[in-house]
C-alpha cells in the first residue's frame, strides 16, 4: 500500500512540477482511501496555483526533499501513545528540519495535548468550560471520580473511538466489566446536557489556522453524541446554520487563547451552550476533516469551507515565506 501512495504522491509532485521554496506534506503510510488534504489541495489548485506548486506530497517512510521551508506531518493524533513507529519516523524527520531550520508545523510530540484529561485542564486554564473529567483507575467503581450518574466514558484518546453514556447503575457495571481489564485507557466525564428548547442538540465548529479562524458548521441532531450523519435537515435547520457560519464568532479570542494554551497551530474547535448559556468545548482537533461535505449541506457550506481552506493557505504561505497575500487569489 505505501509503495502504491509514494507513486501516486510521486506522480502528483511531476503533474503540479513541484519547485522550490518545497512545503513538504508527509501522511501517514498504508491509509487508505483520499488525501485527506484532498479537497484543500484541489482547491489549491483552482484558486492558488502559484502556491500548489510549491507543495511536495510525500508519505512515511520519507525523506525530506532539498530546498525546503516547512514540513507538516498529516497524521491522526495522538502519535506518541498511538504507534511508537511512526513516532519515530517522525523525531527522526523533525530533528533533521531542525538542523537544516526547516519551519514544523506540529511537532509529533505536542499531538499528545489531545489526550482528554491533558486537553481539559489546560483549557479550563485558558478559562474554558469543560466538562469535568476523571481519570479511570482500578478503584474507579469505589470513588467514581466523584463523578454522579449519568455520566460519559470514553478512551483516554483518539477520534471515532467507543463512547458510552451511563445513566444507570446496571450499565455502569456492564461497562465496567469490560473496562476493568484495562481502566487506564478510559476516562470519565460528566455529562453536559446542552438539549435546545426543540429538543435537539446542536455541536459548532470553528475552525483556525494561526491566529485566523471561521465558523465551519452546526450540526443538529436528535442525539447527544452529535455526529454528521445524524444531522437533522430542514429548511429552518439550514437557515440556522447559514447564519451561523456567515456570522463572526463571539469566541475567537478566547478560542486564540485556548489554540496557543494547548500549543497547537491548527485546530477546530467542537462546542455547544448549556442550558444557561453557557460555553461548553468538547474537543480541539488539530488534524480536523478539512473535506467539503457531501451533498446538498456541502452545497451550501462551499462558501464558508472556502473560507476556511483560505485561512490555511495563507498561514502555510506566511510559515514558509511564500509571497503569497493574505486572501489573495493567485
Amino acid at each position: 500500500m505505501t509503495l502504491r501512495e509514494k507513486a501516486v504522491h510521486a506522480a502528483e509532485n511531476r503533474r503540479w512540477r513541484v519547485s522550490p521554496p518545497r512545503l513538504v506534506f508527509v501522511s501517514e503510510g498504508g491509509v487508505e482511501g483520499r488525501h485527506i488534504y484532498g479537497d484543500f489541495l484541489d482547491w489549491l489548485g483552482r484558486e492558488r496555483r502559484s502556491m500548489r506548486r510549491h507543495i511536495h506530497l510525500d508519505c512515511l517512510p520519507c525523506r525530506i526533499p532539498s530546498e525546503a521551508v516547512l514540513f507538516h506531518g498529516l497524521v491522526q493524533d495522538p502519535v506518541v501513545e498511538r504507534d511508537a513507529g511512526v513516532h519515530a519516523q517522525l523525531a527522526k524527520l523533525e530533528a533533521e528540519c531542525a538542523r537544516r531550520r526547516i519551519s514544523v508545523v506540529h511537532p509529533s510530540a505536542i499531538l499528545s495535548n489531545t489526550r482528554r484529561d491533558v486537553l481539559c485542564e489546560r483549557l479550563s486554564r485558558a478559562r474554558i468550560g469543560t466538562p469535568r473529567i476523571a481519570l479511570v483507575d482500578a478503584k474507579f467503581p469505589a470513588h467514581r471520580g466523584s463523578l454522579d450518574l449519568p455520566m460519559v466514558v470514553r478512551r483516554r484518546w483518539g477520534h471515532g473511538v467507543d463512547m458510552r453514556r451511563l445513566d444507570t447503575e446496571a450499565g455502569f457495571d456492564d461497562w465496567w466489566a469490560h473496562a476493568r481489564a484495562d481502566p487506564g485507557s478510559w476516562v470519565a466525564g460528566e455529562f453536559v446536557d446542552v438539549r435546545s428548547g426543540d429538543g435537539l442538540y446542536r455541536k459548532r465548529r470553528y475552525f483556525m489556522a494561526g491566529s485566523r479562524g471561521c465558523p465551519r458548521h452546526l450540526i443538529v441532531s436528535p442525539h447527544w453524541e452529535v455526529r454528521p450523519s445524524d444531522r437533522v435537515r430542514t429548511r429552518g435547520t439550514r437557515e440556522e446554520e447559514l447564519a451561523f457560519v456567515a456570522a463572526p464568532c463571539p469566541h475567537h479570542a478566547l478560542f486564540d487563547a485556548a489554540r496557543r494554551a494547548l500549543e497547537f497551530e491548527i485546530a477546530a474547535f467542537d462546542y455547544s451552550y448549556d442550558a444557561n448559556g453557557g460555553l461548553v468545548v468538547w474537543e480541539v482537533n488539530p488534524y480536523p476533516d478539512l473535506s467539503r461535505p457531501p451533498g446538498e449541506v456541502g452545497e451550501y457550506l462551499a462558501p464558508a469551507v472556502e473560507r476556511s481552506y483560505a485561512i490555511l493557505a495563507d498561514f502555510y504561505a506566511e510559515r514558509a515565506g511564500l509571497a503569497v497575500s493574505v486572501g489573495a487569489v493567485a
